[in-house]
């Protein structure tokens, strides 16, 4: 069986209701009853309102309240702390360093 594209299987299929409604005798009616159910449908589909795919929470727009600035802030403050602490230490280290061995040695 040779395969045939869809379009062409619909197209025979629309000739052949065609076909049988123009045979009746009231075919005339059968059609324009049919061509108005389509239009019907057509108008329905265009004039209701299509469903909106939902926003995931991570895609919505947040904004941000007075706490977690708050937060972010004392998060900053705590990551400067740190680095000024690692500062600290590595300069008391150089400073003990060259008191014990009175001279700086930067291979350290």
């Amino acid at each position: 069986m040779p395969i045939t594209p869809i379009s062409l299987q619909i197209g025979n299929y629309g000739v052949e209701i065609l076909a049988q409604t123009s045979k009746s005798s009231l075919a005339q009616a059968q059609q324009t009853a049919q061509m108005n159910e389509i239009l019907k449908d057509n108008i329905r589909k265009a004039q209701e309102v299509q469903p909106s795919n939902e926003v995931l929470p991570s895609e919505k727009v947040h904004r941000k309240t007075e706490e977690e600035h708050q937060e972010e802030s004392k998060q900053e403050q705590r990551e400067q702390q740190q680095k000024k602490e690692k500062k600290e230490d590595k300069e008391q280290k150089a400073t003990l360093l060259i008191q014990k061995n009175g001279r700086c040695d930067f291979y350290v």
